[in-house]
């Protein structure tokens, strides 16, 4: 019998593949075969999967493919660290923190049209989309009339196989001619926005990001930071729906949204699974992974291992030393983190404040599914108050 394709299907929009389980039980290292029909292994326990997104003896391409001239983060060091180094400056805890009186307005003025809306009414299109990506174009100053194109363009690239090949084509095309133009533009007017930051950073040698990298990095951080939050929020108001005394105590006591936030990105996590490539032969428990092998570490999957995590299958938002890698790990980890939490915790602290009697509109099980991207969740969330 063939590897089995990866990614797996999940059984509804709450529950992670049941392989997850199996597989860390039986076969911890095990065969897949990838979309593209291609073989690959697949790492399932938690501490294999930090150590593959950790140990440089596994990077993000095929050994002596990566080039000079590389534009994006998605390259091994030293490439990557140089570009990681210039963009990290921009990325400041400051200027995250200066963003969050804006992200408050956004999720107030957000959760009044959800309630203008219903009830009963839809969670996901009216609040938990339009917030990320407003958080996301509120930090790259891009504006506001642009919203509705960038969100297209967005879940069109991140298509697995939602859209045809020439509609992803064609949105790669738009967003190139697009950000290329708003880039000239914050060039000749900067402002307070994380594109100027990045325009103007350079280090004491006079190094700085050119303008391929700059395109690269305003596309990067755009549709990372949309659809993957967009799905957190949907995601987390579904987990705290089904979980109603834990909504109720974030109602009565909003300083416990961040401890919660940090259980729904373990509980609730669904980033797809992160792809390594071995540039030597490396062992991994009793499998040995040869160089040049495809290796998939899901950080879903980590996050519910009951090695590191006991009884993982419950929600705890009270659950210590809670190191889960929903940010993946390494020198890859995500750049945006401290963004992605600052905006699940005014997004929830909004939420549970302006709707104390939240609640689901329709069964669990009516929920539907996105499908056909990369990261998936509920493509509706039906509530009413």
């Amino acid at each position: 019998m063939g590897a089995p394709p990866f990614p797996f299907a999940r059984p509804s929009v709450t529950e992670p593949p049941v392989e997850y389980a199996r597989l860390r039980a039986q076969e911890p290292v095990s065969r897949v075969t990838t979309n593209s029909g291609e073989p690959a292994w697949l790492v399932t326990r938690y501490e294999d999967i930090r150590f593959v997104l950790s140990d440089l003896r596994f990077g993000v391409r095929a050994p002596g493919a990566a080039a000079a001239t590389e534009d994006s983060l998605f390259q091994d060091p030293p490439g990557h660290t140089r570009l990681r180094r210039l963009v990290s400056k921009a990325f400041t805890v400051r200027g995250v923190e200066a963003l969050r009186p804006k992200v408050q307005d956004l999720a107030k003025r957000l959760a009044g049209d959800l309630a203008a809306a219903g009830p009963p009414a839809d969670l996901v299109e009216i609040f938990a989309f339009p917030m990320s990506i407003g958080v996301i174009t509120e930090l790259l100053g891009v504006p506001v009339v642009d919203q509705a194109d960038f969100r297209r363009w967005s879940e069109a690239i991140l298509s697995l196989d939602a859209f045809s090949q020439e509609e992803v084509m064609a949105a790669g095309k738009s967003l190139d001619e697009y950000c290329a133009g708003l880039i000239a533009d914050k060039q000749r007017n900067p402002g307070p926005d994380l594109l100027s930051d990045l325009i103007s950073v350079r280090e004491e040698d006079n190094d700085r990001l050119n303008e391929r990298e700059l395109l690269t990095m305003a596309e990067s951080i755009l549709i990372a930071g949309y659809v993957t939050a967009g799905n957190t929020i949907g995601l987390g108001a579904l987990t705290l729906l089904t979980h109603p005394q834990d909504y109720l105590e974030l109602v009565e006591d909003p300083s416990l949204v961040p401890g919660a936030i940090e259980e729904i990105l373990r509980y609730a996590s669904e980033i797809g699974g992160l792809v390594r490539i071995a540039q030597e032969d490396v062992r991994i428990g009793e499998v040995l992974i040869k160089a040049g092998d495809t290796v998939i570490a899901p950080p879903a999957c980590a996050n519910r291992d009951e090695q590191r995590f006991p009884d993982s299958g419950r929600f705890d938002r009270t659950r210590p030393a809670n190191l889960h890698l929903a940010f993946g790990h390494g020198v890859h980890h995500c750049l945006g983190a401290a963004v992605g939490r600052l905006e699940l915790q005014e997004a929830f602290t909004a939420l549970t404040q302006t709707f104390p009697t939240l609640r689901l509109a329709v069964p669990v099980d009516e929920l539907p599914q996105r499908a056909g991207l990369l990261d998936q969740g509920p493509s509706a969330l039906p509530v009413a108050w």
